[in-house]
């Protein structure tokens, strides 16, 4: 295999990291008593997401030498993942053009949103997020949805590479 095709486990990582940073807005809820109490805010927005990617980006380039746009591009997309997965499945309304514009937008497609928890402190938050029937629900939607996702985008990338791996006829070359 050459170094090309290896796979890079340390941009995954990051990706999945990423992924997950819009819901580090609970931490100060769950400091203040209230782990809803800021969640849903700017954190799920494109400009959350834009952030995240110029921070990352920048990070591989000053630290590892990568290129800045393709890393800026695939970190900003794995965090709009997250928001586009709560705009979706969540019936609060999402931020997700801030500071463009202050409003909240819903999701007019209601077939995949799932039931929102009310929580009442650390303990249903706990309880309620992790430890609940809700909450494998939704896992299993996400999973679904970010599966078949991951799932064409593999098999497009194979359908390329064999694409580019065929020879020209010899009257083409």
């Amino acid at each position: 295999i050459s170094t090309k095709e290896k796979p890079d486990w340390k941009l995954a990582a990051s990706c999945m990291v990423l992924a997950n940073a819009a819901d580090l807005d609970f931490i100060p809820g769950i400091l203040a008593g209230n782990p809803d109490r800021f969640h849903h805010g700017f954190t799920h927005s494109f400009t959350a997401a834009a952030v995240a990617g110029l921070l990352f980006a920048s990070a591989a380039k000053i630290f590892e030498k990568r290129a800045f746009l393709k890393h800026f591009l695939i970190s900003f997309f794995a965090y709009s993942t997250h928001v586009i997965l709560d705009f979706l499945l969540d019936h609060s309304p999402q931020p997700l053009f801030w500071p463009l514009t202050r409003g909240k937008l819903v999701s007019m497609i209601t077939s995949f949103q799932l039931e929102k928890i009310h929580l009442r402190g650390f303990d249903d938050f706990v309880c309620d997020r992790f430890l609940s029937l809700y909450c494998l629900k939704r896992f299993a939607t996400e999973i679904m949805i970010i599966g078949f996702s991951t799932l064409g985008f593999l098999i497009y990338s194979e359908l390329k590479k064999k694409r580019l791996r065929v020879p020209l006829p010899q009257e083409l070359r």
